[in-house]
């Protein structure tokens, strides 16, 4: 009687654990996007309207793709936020795709950053998130597994020029 009552008692604690997900994750995310937000609110005058002499200076391509899709006479974008409901991620060559929602905000101003976070569940139901980002100059990945241990925290040189070429691409 008493090693069921046990059993039942770590069979509701694991549920509850994993039924926490990535809200400390999450909470990290939202805390540097609102950071962005805050720089951008201080930094951004009357939104600038796109028009010829905005775009002078640009590669001529550039120019040719403003005007094609509409952005004359447009004002200027400080950010945007895309959701990625169906993204897959593979994590090595031998592995299947595994299904991913994403989360992102990309800024323009002050500086450029990037942040993402990223959630997904390892064999249907063990949650794992990600946060990738580039703010301030330098890039970061943090990945936790049932949303409470790490197992992946890189930063340093490589992971900052890895984030600005994504930032960029």
């Amino acid at each position: 009687m008493l090693l069921q009552i046990g059993l039942i008692g770590i069979l509701i604690l694991l549920i509850l654990f994993i039924s926490s997900g990535c809200t400390s994750l999450k909470k990290i995310y939202s805390n540097e996007v609102c950071s962005e937000l805050n720089k951008e609110k201080s930094n951004v005058k009357q939104s600038e309207i796109i028009d010829e002499d905005t775009v002078k200076d640009l590669p001529m391509p550039v120019i040719k793709h403003f005007r094609v899709c509409g952005f004359m006479g447009q004002k200027q974008m400080a950010n945007v936020k895309i959701v990625w409901e169906n993204a897959y991620i593979r994590m090595d060559k031998n592995r299947g795709w595994l299904k991913l929602t994403c989360e992102q905000f990309n800024f323009v101003i002050p500086e450029p950053a990037r942040i993402v976070l990223m959630r997904s569940n390892i064999a249907g139901f063990i949650p794992f998130c990600g946060r990738d980002k580039y703010q301030d100059g330098h890039g970061n990945m943090y990945i936790r597994l049932l949303g409470r241990l790490t197992i992946g925290n890189v930063s340093g040189k490589n992971m900052d020029q890895s984030a600005l070429v994504t930032l960029l691409a």
